[in-house]
């Protein structure tokens, strides 16, 4: 409640007037001047904390520390050195043992025979041209071959080779040796022939035919070359 200074100022005078007449002896003179000067006081201590009262209590005030300022830091170019150093890797040299070439006559496996029925002939050796395959003109050489009855019919009598390409170097034609030729069992046949009569390169084709003309069996050849003049 707020109290005018007016106010104030009677409650002063009331207070030092009832002072002066409380229960004090006659004979005692009051201090008028000692009465005045408590009554001042008591009125300034209840003027001031009546004042105190009166004023609401200060709030602290947060004040926040300032944020810290990030300074991006901008990274020293790298400059290229002016000299590149250019490094070659040092192979080993390795000793390679050389590739060995294998030189020689390669085995040529015969075409499989063409079957006739009940009747088939698989050829076994062919041996060399006795005694070589370059000659002079109308020389005599041989011919052989080893041949197996591959089918399931014996070769009987009317059963033959026949020439069936090439040139015809003195045989056409020849029998089988010593009938019936059982499947299984095998013969050997040796032809006697001769060059022609002019050089050059020439060959000659055989294959075995039954008695009603159906060739059968594998085919039986010879290549020889021929010279004017030899060696």
């Amino acid at each position: 409640m707020k109290v005018s200074r007016s106010s104030l100022f009677v409650l002063i005078l009331v207070v030092i007037f009832t002072a002066s007449c409380a229960g004090q002896a006659p004979t005692e003179t009051p201090d008028i001047n000692a009465s005045l000067t408590a009554g001042v006081s008591t009125f300034a201590a209840y003027f001031f904390q009546t004042q105190t009262a009166m004023v609401p209590p200060a709030t602290a005030t947060f004040t926040p520390s300032p944020s810290p300022t990030i300074t991006p830091v901008t990274p020293t170019s790298l400059t290229a050195s002016p000299t590149a150093l250019a490094f070659f890797p040092v192979l080993a040299t390795s000793t390679f043992a050389p590739v060995v070439t294998i030189t020689g006559t390669n085995y040529t496996r015969t075409a499989a025979p063409a079957a006739s029925g009940c009747n088939n002939l698989q050829l076994l050796i062919d041996y060399d041209v006795v005694p070589y395959h370059t000659m002079q003109i109308n020389s005599a050489f041989h011919k052989s071959w080893k041949v197996a009855n591959a089918g399931t019919c014996n070769w009987v009598a009317g059963y033959r080779f026949v020439l069936v390409s090439g040139t015809d170097m003195g045989v056409s034609t020849f029998s089988v040796r010593n009938p019936p030729i059982v499947p299984g069992q095998w013969q050997t046949y040796d032809l006697s022939l001769t060059a022609p009569s002019r050089a050059g390169t020439y060959t000659a084709t055989y294959q075995m035919r039954d008695g009603a003309g159906n060739r059968f069996g594998s085919l039986l050849s010879l290549t020889i070359t021929v010279r004017t003049v030899y060696p």
